[in-house]
C-alpha cells in the first residue's frame, strides 16, 4: 500500500447526498455536484410509493458512478439524513423490511376537491363512522403510544404527516410494549391493528401488506414469542358466575352482608359517591369468600361469561346468544365455558350414535 503524493484534507472528500420524492436527487463532492429530477424508468416515485431509504440511496449510487474512481484508497464521509439508509450504507446489505416508509403522503387530491368544505366534512364524517367507539379509542391509545415511543427515544419526523415506521422499528416497539408497558400480546396486537389503521387512513407508505404472506414475518415471530412466553406464566382463569352461583350470592345479600338497607338510591355508596368498578368487585368477592367460593378467580367479566356459559347449556341457538350479549362478532363463543360433565356427555352421545 502506498501513500497519496498530495495530502487531502478530511473536509474535502465529504459526500452530501440528498433526494426528495416529489422533485429529484442531488449530491456535492469537492466542488462538483448533481442533480436531476427521477428518470422515467422509476415510474413517479411518489405514486409507486418506494421507501425514502431507497429514494436517498439512489443519489449515493450516482455519485459513485461519477466519482467513486477518486475514492480509491480513500476514506469517504456519507452526510445523509436518513437512518435506514445510513444502517444500508454501513452494513453493506439491505434486506426490503428494513427500507423505513417515510410516513410521507401519497395522496394526490386535485384542490377543487380538497376545497369543497362540505365534501370534505362529509368524508371527515364517514371516517369517524369506520370504527366502533370502543375500538376507535384503543387504536387511538395505541398510535399515542407508538408516536410517544419513537419521540422518547429522539425520532423526529417534522414537516411530516406521519412518523417512520419499519418492521424494524414496529419489532422495538413491541419489545417496548412487552417490557416496559407491560401489555399482554392482545392489546400489543390491537396497538398494531391501530397503527395500521392511522396510516391507511392519512395515505401514507406503510409496511404493512396482508395481501403478501411472507410480509412481516420477524415481527409475528416476536410477537408469538411474547405469546408465548406470556401463556406460560398465564393469570388465573376467569370463572363464570352461572345462575347457580348468582342465587347463592343472592341469598348472602338478603341475610345483610353489608350495612343494613338504607334510603341511598341504587348505585350510589354510602359517602354519597357513585358506585365504581374497583368498589363494586370488591364487594363481589368479598360475597364469593362468604359462599365458600375462591374469589380470586372471578372478576366482572365473570358475569358475561356466566350468561353466555348458562344460555349454550340450555341449548340456545348460537346468533340468539349473540343477540342477548350484544354481540357483533363472533367473539361470544370465547365466553362459553364447556364443563367437564357436559364434555363426558357429548362423548357418551357420539359413542351410543356409533353403536346404533
Amino acid at each position: 500500500m502506498f501513500y497519496d503524493s498530495d495530502y487531502t484534507s478530511v473536509r474535502d472528500i465529504e459526500l452530501y447526498t440528498d433526494a426528495a420524492s416529489t422533485i429529484g436527487y442531488g449530491g456535492y463532492f469537492k466542488g462538483k455536484w448533481f442533480c436531476s429530477p427521477w428518470p422515467d424508468d422509476l415510474n413517479s416515485p411518489c405514486e409507486k410509493k418506494f421507501s425514502m431509504a431507497f429514494l436517498e440511496l439512489y443519489p449515493i449510487v450516482v455519485a459513485a458512478i461519477l466519482w467513486g474512481h477518486s475514492w480509491t484508497t480513500k476514506r469517504i464521509l456519507f452526510r445523509c439524513d436518513n437512518e435506514a439508509t445510513v444502517h444500508i450504507v454501513n452494513k453493506a446489505r439491505a434486506v426490503q423490511d428494513t427500507c423505513t416508509f417515510s410516513g410521507q403522503s401519497t395522496s394526490q387530491v386535485p384542490a377543487s376537491l380538497t376545497s369543497n368544505v362540505a365534501l370534505k366534512s362529509t368524508v371527515s364524517d364517514l371516517w369517524r363512522h369506520v370504527l366502533s367507539t370502543r375500538t376507535s379509542q384503543t387504536y387511538k391509545v395505541g398510535y399515542r403510544a407508538y408516536t410517544a415511543f419513537l419521540a422518547n427515544n429522539g425520532v423526529v419526523w417534522l414537516g411530516k404527516p406521519m412518523p417512520p415506521i419499519s418492521e424494524d422499528i414496529l419489532i422495538y416497539f413491541v419489545a417496548h410494549c412487552y417490557k416496559n408497558l407491560r401489555l399482554l400480546h392482545t392489546t400489543i396486537k390491537l396497538y398494531l391493528c391501530g397503527i395500521r389503521f392511522y396510516y391507511i387512513q392519512s395515505n401514507c407508505d406503510h409496511p404493512f401488506d396482508y395481501t403478501n404472506e411472507s410480509t412481516l414475518l420477524r415481527l409475528n415471530m416476536i410477537m408469538r414469542a411474547v405469546k408465548r412466553i406470556q401463556g406460560e406464566h398465564n393469570s388465573k382463569p376467569r370463572l363464570p358466575i352461572t345462575f347457580q352461583v348468582l342465587g347463592r350470592i343472592s341469598n348472602s345479600l338478603r341475610a345483610g352482608v353489608f350495612s343494613t338497607f338504607t334510603d341511598y338510591p341504587l348505585f350510589v355508596k354510602e359517602n354519597g359517591n357513585a358506585l365504581d368498578r374497583d368498589f363494586f368487585i370488591r364487594s363481589l368477592r368479598h360475597v364469593l369468600d362468604i359462599c365458600g367460593y375462591n374469589s380470586s378467580l372471578y372478576n366482572g367479566h365473570s358475569f358475561r361469561i356466566g350468561a353466555s356459559t348458562s344460555a349454550g347449556s340450555v341449548n340456545i341457538q348460537d346468533h340468539l346468544i349473540k343477540t342477548l350479549g350484544r354481540w357483533t362478532s363472533d367473539s361470544y363463543c370465547r365466553y362459553i365455558r364447556i364443563s367437564n360433565d357436559t364434555i363426558r356427555k357429548a362423548q357418551k352421545s357420539l359413542t351410543l350414535s356409533k353403536n346404533t
